[in-house]
């Protein structure tokens, strides 16, 4: 379902999907059940996180940084 909402990038949903996979390994690896939060919760982090990750990789844009400063 999350890869399904970043469809419209240029990243591949085969190439999402592989990623959300590797999201939840490490959520697995991570998930600590005394913390009395729900695996779904953590597994979700870390999908999206890797998602977005390499969305932001794979776009090939130009940014400014958030220090930047215009002398106009």
């Amino acid at each position: 379902m999350i890869a399904q909402k970043y469809k419209w990038t240029n990243v591949s949903y085969e190439d999402m999907i592989a990623v959300g996979i590797e999201g939840i390994i490490s959520s697995a690896d991570n998930f600590d059940s005394t913390r009395n939060v729900r695996f779904g919760t953590i597994a979700t982090h870390y999908i999206l996180g890797r998602i977005r990750r390499i969305i932001d990789a794979e776009s090939h844009t130009i940014r400014k940084p958030s220090t930047y400063q215009s002398n106009y």
